[in-house]
């Protein structure tokens, strides 16, 4: 009240001595705009009468200056120490300054400081922070804001700077436990950003992601991180499932692997059977048609005692080049499937068809192994060190265009504006259509429960979920971006802040810290971050029909070569003509196929002759013709009716 007195006297003063000038003109009436106010002309003059001002007020003499200072100013020189200020002397504009004792600057130093100061000694901070693993965990201790309450990355990070600063410190958390968020409406910030700006705390010591629109509203020191947003969806691990070496192809393609097995096989002892080049049909066909003795004494024997020519052998057949190496049965369904399985499986098989046909189905079959094989490789090894299945999706726009999974982020957190803030409008579209989070518990536990894609920090990701082996990424990670504390504009703590920050990133103190907290034992051997699937039939398809287009050939080949033969056969005999000859080979190779395929005439004759023997032994008679019977069996050598020629060598060779 007393310098109002006296202020309120020195105007008076002014305005009387000016009014007493014969040159005094009335001050102009206020005018609404400033713009259009009227000067005062006496302005000038009232300047310099209330510089000459000279009385005695209430507060002591006043005076002032050309400049219009006040001639008796005096100041208290206060210096802060020990939390409280402390008086070390004054200033005067007479006397200047008068010193009582030393200044103590920050840091504790005596001496004049530099432009840069070199520690925080006798500085206490409150330092912003808040829960998130493995960045900072708080300890079992409700509402401790001490150092020792606090334990992870960023702690461990702020006891360094506090050691070699030369500060103590104490954490503040917000009440809504965030990093900060921009109220759209409001304009306000809540979280960390929010009790920064507000004055609650001095730095945020935290994980804080740097953007232009927090950069807008505070500053960040030097970032001690690089990190990027993923996006995670729950899928299948290999490492899970005990029969993981089946996972490169679906179970509907295993079950048509086996069955083409099974075909192939059947349809290679068919070829080898149906050609009249095969060591089957070649052979069939000999001893059907050649008029040497021994090849007739074989077809009497094999009448007589009801059995196949591949049976012969058992009732002392007398070819016995025949007997001794029988081809006949060389690719029969058993060693057909042998031969099949083993090429499957990379093994040679031992036995290879003589006939064109054979030959070709076993090339177009060792090359649909080689694809399938090479497929099967390829995949289970993608499998073992990328290990991603479960997903279709390649990337994160692709969420937009499917209707399986359900995606989100976490509310008032940098991944949520990043994205709305971003050029493309997609990625504000996902932010818009997702779910919206409170925090971070609730994300993962979502996540984890399966068809739902989280999207987040990559570092945040990978510690939180490094132990759930079916978590896997959507395509790469996007929207790079770095880990900084957050500080108050014009911070005087920024430049020796940044100076030791990037002292540790350089060092490698930073990296080692992040190993340190973030690395536990590794529960799923590699990375989930990566890109396979499991091959179904749709894939395979190609390579089943090549298969199959390989069979047809084999067939054209089979009718190729029975005309072929056909032909050979009218040329050598002048008196068949072609399509005799090929109705010749053709009721043969009918005749082969219902006597030595399927035995029915065979068959038919064993009846009769059972219900024969049934009756004989009711009446106790032997017949000449059981008699002749049982000497075949019991290999009794009999006389031959049709000594062989040397016409007939060329059949007695091919026999």
């Amino acid at each position: 009240m007393s310098l109002m007195y006296d202020a309120v006297n020195v105007v008076v003063k002014g305005l009387d001595k000016v009014r007493q000038s014969n040159s005094f003109v009335p001050p102009p009436s206020t005018s609404e705009s400033c713009f259009t106010a009227e000067p005062w002309h006496s302005g000038a003059e009232y300047y310099t009468e209330l510089t000459n001002v000279s009385f005695k007020g209430i507060t002591g003499p006043i005076n002032f200056t050309e400049t219009g200072i006040n001639t008796r100013i005096s100041y208290e020189v206060v210096n802060f120490r020990e939390q409280t200020f402390i008086k070390v002397g004054s200033w005067t504009n007479t006397g200047r300054l008068s010193l009582m004792s030393d200044i103590e600057f920050l840091g504790g130093d005596t001496d004049h400081p530099s432009t840069n100061i070199n520690n925080l000694y006798g500085l206490h901070l409150r330092l912003g922070i808040t829960e998130e693993p493995p960045f900072a965990w708080r300890s079992e201790s409700i509402n401790c804001n001490s150092p020792g309450c606090w334990y992870g990355y960023c702690p461990d990070l702020v006891a360094r700077l506090a050691s070699e600063l030369n500060f103590t410190y104490e954490y503040i958390e917000p009440t809504d436990k965030k990093f900060g968020g921009l109220n759209s409406t409001t304009k306000q910030w809540n979280g960390m950003i929010g009790d920064l700006i507000a004055g609650k705390t001095d730095v945020i010591t935290m994980v804080l992601s740097v953007s232009s629109e927090r950069k807008m509203y505070i500053d960040f020191s030097f970032p001690f991180m690089n990190s990027a947003l993923v996006a995670v969806v729950k899928g299948e691990s290999a490492h899970r499932n005990t029969f993981f070496f089946l996972s490169p192809f679906q179970p509907n393609v295993w079950v048509s692997l086996l069955l083409v097995i099974c075909v192939v096989s059947i349809f290679m002892n068919l070829f080898n059977k149906l050609s009249q080049f095969g060591r089957y049909g070649a052979k069939i066909h000999a001893m059907q048609t050649c008029s040497c003795g021994m090849c007739v004494q074989r077809r009497d024997k094999k009448k007589l005692n009801s059995c196949s020519f591949s049976g012969t052998n058992h009732f002392d057949c007398v070819v016995e080049k025949v007997d001794y190496k029988d081809e006949l049965n060389a690719l029969s369904i058993d060693n057909s499937s042998w031969v099949v399985t083993a090429r499957f499986v990379g093994m040679s098989g031992g036995i290879h068809p003589k006939s064109s046909s054979g030959r070709l189905l076993l090339i177009v079959w060792c090359f649909f192994v080689k694809v399938i094989l090479s497929m099967y490789t390829a995949n289970l090894t993608a499998l073992l060190t990328i290990n991603q299945l479960g997903t279709n999706l390649k990337t994160i726009k692709d969420l937009l265009s499917q209707k399986q999974y359900d995606w989100g982020v976490i509310h008032d957190r940098h991944p949520e504006s990043l994205m709305l803030n971003h050029l493309d409008k997609d990625y504000t579209k996902i932010v818009e259509e997702g779910i919206s989070f409170d925090n971070l518990s609730q994300a993962l536990d979502v996540a984890r429960a399966g068809e739902f894609v989280l999207i987040d920090e990559t570092p945040v990701i990978a510690y939180n979920m490094k132990e759930d082996c079916d978590v896997f990424a959507v395509g790469v990670e996007f929207q790079s971006f770095e880990y900084a504390f957050g500080l108050p504009k014009n911070s005087p703590y920024e430049n020796l802040l940044n100076k030791y920050i990037l002292k540790y990133r350089e060092d490698g103190y930073c990296d080692a810290l992040w190993q340190l907290w973030s690395v536990g034992d590794d529960v799923c051997s590699t990375s989930s971050i990566s890109g396979s699937s499991m091959f179904d039939m749709s894939t395979l398809a190609g390579v089943f029909y090549l298969l199959a287009l390989g069979i047809a050939a084999c067939f054209l080949l089979i009718f190729l070569e029975l005309v072929y033969v056909s032909w050979l056969d009218s040329k050598e005999k002048k008196q068949l003509r072609f399509w005799d000859a090929l109705r010749q080979r053709l009721q043969y190779k009918i005749r082969d196929i219902v006597h030595e395929w399927v035995g029915v005439a065979e068959r038919e004759t064993k009846k009769e002759d059972m219900k024969d023997r049934h009756q004989r032994e009711h009446v106790g008679e032997e017949t000449d013709a059981d008699e002749h019977v049982k000497k075949l069996k019991l290999g009794v050598p009999q006389v031959q009716s049709n000594p062989i020629t040397e016409s007939d060598t060329y059949c007695t060779t091919n026999c």
